[in-house]
């Protein structure tokens, strides 16, 4: 019985003692750093009219508030054919970010005059497209993804193209009419592994 005692005083002090190492053994251990994440931004920067047919009143700009929409409208139309003093809008396009991307897609939104959007013809061109394809503008979103479905870009990159508009010269075209739209261009980020 002694010896029983005995060994279950050892244990009690070892229970103690290995309590008492580990105590002795646990720190707290605190790492600092900093972690800095890159910027997304791309925007249009510019917009504007190089050519306005004789016509036509006419207004383009970068939508308030959204920096990848650009605003349109053109008033008092009337057919012509295409190369007669087309009206000729440019938009230019700027990675401001640190971060690259990609073009993602482009939607054509808001169009208020459906009776003359199937009247309404286009011409891209500008440095950034390859062979100044034309259409109709209903069209224009699926042609322009076309375009820059390869498109990226790094800080500071940009890209500049122009669009022509003309209400094509047809007895059914309605004439004297206006259409707004917006054109919106949607970005992701560019990541060299996907």
């Amino acid at each position: 019985m002694k010896k029983l005692k005995y060994m279950a005083l050892v244990l009690v002090m070892m229970l103690g003692l290995i309590g008492a190492g580990y105590a002795a053994w646990e720190e707290e251990l605190e790492i600092g750093g900093t972690v800095e994440t890159g910027t997304f931004n791309i925007e249009f920067t510019e917009t504007g009219i190089e050519n306005i047919a004789e016509h036509m009143e006419l207004s383009v700009g970068i939508k308030d508030g959204d920096p990848n929409t650009v605003e349109f409208d053109i008033k008092n139309m009337y057919p012509q054919n295409q190369g007669d003093d087309n009206t000729e809008f440019f938009m230019r396009f700027e990675s401001k970010g640190s971060v690259p991307v990609k073009f993602e897609s482009v939607s054509l939104e808001g169009v208020d005059n459906e009776k003359i959007w199937n009247h309404l013809r286009y011409q891209l061109g500008g440095p950034a497209i390859d062979q100044w394809p034309q259409g109709y503008l209903k069209d224009l979103a699926d042609e322009i993804e076309a375009q820059f479905e390869d498109v990226k870009l790094k800080k500071n990159d940009d890209k500049k193209f122009h669009l022509y508009v003309w209400l094509e010269d047809n007895e059914d075209a309605p004439t004297g009419e206006k259409v707004d739209f917006d054109l919106v261009m949607n970005w992701k980020q560019f990541n060299l592994v996907d």
